[in-house]
């Protein structure tokens, strides 16, 4: 099992890839440490909302959804201004 760092690690790096590809490049990232979760949310422009593709064993890339769904406890999407927040809970305890 992967540490609480190893996990919010690859989850920040993830979640900021994928909104700096898919969108014009502006991203925000927060972390919050609250009630035994740590909260990772990335903010973007776009409001295309991600979505798991279908598992393709050649693609390069399209697993960003599926990491995310493993490592968070949580995860979800909300309206933010003119885009959007990305956000992923992993348990802290």
């Amino acid at each position: 099992m992967a540490s609480l760092e190893e996990s919010l690690t690859l989850l920040v790096s993830e979640m900021v890839t994928n909104a700096l590809i898919h969108t014009d490049g502006a991203a925000t990232l927060e972390l919050r440490r609250d009630r035994g979760r740590v909260r990772v949310m990335v903010t973007d422009t776009h409001t295309r909302v991600p979505r798991p593709q279908e598992e393709n064993i050649e693609a390069t890339g399209g697993r960003g959804v599926m990491l995310v769904e493993v490592l968070a406890d949580a995860w979800g999407v909300e309206p933010s201004g003119s885009g959007k927040t990305v956000w992923a809970d992993v348990s802290a305890g």
